[in-house]
């Protein structure tokens, strides 16, 4: 895939997710308390979904106002990713979970 030319003011190494929009997406699946999320947030990944199940990690990764809507606190065998098919670049993963 080849990014469009970059608008102008925009520098030209900005990268298109596969949602169309700027920089690639991620989905993250045993988040837990947020390390691996903070490292792909540096790299500039942008989160569609932080998925976990433990309830004190979960307030955790809510802490930070940028993620807290996309926390999903759910058991993984109950969760689907259906909503994003076709806009993740990176399906991350802190497993195994305990």
């Amino acid at each position: 895939m080849t990014n469009p030319p970059a608008p102008k003011g925009r520098p030209a190494d900005v990268v298109v997710g596969a949602d169309g929009q700027p920089g690639y997406t991620s989905v993250e699946i045993c988040a837990g308390a947020g390390g691996q999320a903070l490292g792909l947030e540096q790299a500039r990944f942008r989160h569609l979904a932080l998925v976990e199940y433990d309830k004190w990690c979960c307030e955790t990764l809510r802490a930070r106002r940028k993620w807290r809507d996309r926390v999903r606190e759910i058991d993984l065998h109950e969760w689907t990713a259906r909503k994003f098919k076709d806009k993740v670049d990176l399906f991350a993963g802190g497993v195994p979970c305990p």
